[in-house]
């Protein structure tokens, strides 16, 4: 019975955690053709367009992918004077996904909730449709928090790094959107680079090592998938939950991506305020049970070559970061 609650629990955060690509396509493909006109008649004070190609005077403050163009009771917080519609950020707000398919539960509809959500565009997705406002409650809900934690880390940069400059981008700019640039921080020396910031589960990130002495650091954050920011984008990945902080370099082949919620990163982060503590990784019983089946450790002398050669390198670079220390 005990197991059975383990299963079914890991299944609830797995449905709660994973990111809906579906949906962010149905939603996405939904709102071109509503604002485009392409079988649905335009709302009264919208267009799909660029905010540079509608407020060309914004252009050097805010530079869009297409989307929603007003109206201005829907406009994003701060960007009021070009009425960038908080419509935009409905195909990848997790929040906004699950409101979407509680409205859907609680319309005794049986059918799939993809085909419901079209069915039910105008009502979902244009001002005054019956279902937006509980859409914009949930966007704006996380938002809040998101612009919290971007302030905090734009205080926590500006207190780590002195006088750089940092650029944050508008809602609907490519580089946020396409790129996954939260933040770019200019040095005084004019070197720059882009910084992601994410949320963290301060009761679950942790420090491990395992049986071989491997240290590694295991983060929970639903909201980070290091598939998604490439090192030519994103060169920071910034950890933040209120005053506690753990920013690591976006060096791929050191961050592995653990489950539904977590990412394990292979390197100490380039500064933190968070004690992680440390705790061991006795590994899978599951795998232990496969490498008995091709006794896979018998060969002691393999072992013990392969964990010399682990050795030696561990040794030089102990003896580099050492002579590095002491200069």
């Amino acid at each position: 019975m005990m197991k059975f609650l383990r299963t079914l629990k890991g299944i609830i955060v797995e449905a709660q955690y994973r990111f809906d690509n579906n949906m962010v396509e149905t939603i996405r493909d939904l709102l071109k053709q509503i604002y485009t006109g392409n079988g649905y008649n335009i709302p009264p004070g919208t267009q799909w367009s660029t905010v540079q190609a509608v407020y060309p005077e914004f252009s050097d403050v805010c530079r869009t992918k297409e989307g929603i163009i007003g109206p201005k009771e829907l406009a994003h917080p701060g960007e009021e004077q070009y009425n960038w519609s908080i419509v935009n950020r409905f195909d990848t707000n997790s929040a906004v996904h699950n409101k979407i398919k509680e409205l859907h539960t609680q319309s005794g509809d049986e059918g799939n909730v993809y085909t419901w959500v079209t069915n039910n565009a105008v009502d979902l997705f244009t001002p005054n449709g019956r279902y937006i406002n509980d859409l914009v409650r949930e966007n704006l809900r996380t938002y809040i928090k998101g612009e919290a934690r971007e302030r905090q880390a734009i205080n926590i940069l500006s207190d780590k790094l002195p006088n750089i400059t940092l650029q944050k981008f508008c809602s609907g700019a490519k580089e946020d959107f396409s790129k996954g640039k939260d933040l770019i921080v200019t040095l005084p020396n004019g070197s720059s680079f882009s910084t992601q910031v994410k949320p963290f589960d301060t009761k679950m990130s942790r420090r491990w090592t395992d049986p071989e002495g491997t240290v590694y650091y295991k983060i929970k954050s639903t909201t980070y998938n290091p598939t998604q920011y490439k090192p030519t984008n994103v060169q920071v990945i910034m950890f933040v939950d209120e005053e506690q902080f753990i920013i690591f370099a976006n060096e791929k082949n050191r961050i592995v991506k653990d489950g539904i919620a977590y990412a394990r990163f292979y390197e100490e982060p380039l500064i933190t305020n968070f004690d992680f503590g440390i705790k061991k990784d006795t590994g899978s019983p599951q795998i232990k049970k496969v490498k008995q089946h091709f006794s896979y450790g018998t060969n002691k002398e393999k072992e013990i070559e392969r964990l010399e050669l682990k050795k030696r390198e561990i040794e030089k670079l102990i003896e580099k970061l050492s002579k590095t220390k002491n200069k």
